[in-house]
């Protein structure tokens, strides 16, 4: 389905024009905005949801999963990444949860903990 413009401008280049007076837009073309426009406005819109995010703290599941574990605020060496869950336990404990991330805990170490850097 595609949206068409009722206005009478053509969105086609004018350095198109031919000899014979025509201007390379065909009837579809001269009501559709150029593609990028739905795409920008798309951008636009998402950007101004989460805007007022930036300055929020942490929640939920952030706490321990950030603020708390000690991989990520650098209590523990950096190979214990590797050996430890996404929350911080060792994956052989009983208690562990068993989801292995280390490349997001290593980012989440490499940002520190700086609420606004991780809604950026």
């Amino acid at each position: 389905m595609r949206r068409r413009n009722n206005g009478s401008t053509c969105f086609c280049q004018t350095s198109s024009i031919k000899k014979g007076g025509r201007s390379g837009c065909n009837e579809t073309e001269a009501n559709e905005p150029p593609g990028w426009c739905i795409y920008a406005a798309v951008a636009l819109v998402a950007v101004g949801c989460y805007l007022n995010a930036l300055d929020c703290d942490f929640v939920h599941d952030d706490i321990p999963a950030v603020v708390r574990n000690r991989d990520v605020i650098g209590e523990a060496s950096w190979s214990s990444v590797l050996n430890d869950d996404f929350w911080g336990t060792p994956m052989e404990s009983i208690n562990s949860h068993k989801s292995y991330r280390p490349f997001t805990t290593l980012t989440f170490r490499k940002l520190q903990v700086n609420d606004r850097k991780y809604h950026e």
